[in-house]
């Protein structure tokens, strides 16, 4: 493995070790909204400071030059899986096809 890629994991994961204490915690500790809007805020505030970069960079987005749609792809199923998860949050316990979740 080259230098860059390995400071690029040591860099991600040193920065998401607040994020896994207090998903960790909170899990233990039996919070799971905590645990679930911790991880959510997470994913929230990347977006966010995406869109500061984006709109001081001027004419020239961050994200309007992509050299391969594999990052597209990634960015459309991710907002997807959040889309889930909001929904999934929002309207509680359904049942589909007698399959559904419970808590306590």
């Amino acid at each position: 493995m080259g230098s860059g890629f390995v400071g690029l994991l040591l860099l991600g994961g040193i920065t998401s070790l607040p994020e896994l204490a207090t998903v960790t915690t909170a899990s233990f500790a039996g919070n799971a909204p905590l645990a679930i809007n911790n991880v959510l805020g997470s994913a929230a505030i990347n977006v966010v400071l995406l869109a500061v970069a984006d709109a001081f960079l001027g004419r020239r987005a961050l994200t309007s030059v992509i050299g391969e749609p594999t990052p597209l792809l990634q960015g459309v199923l991710d907002i997807l899986l959040l889309a889930l998860v909001v929904i999934a949050i929002v309207t509680g316990d359904i049942s589909v096809l007698g399959l559904g979740a419970r808590s306590g």
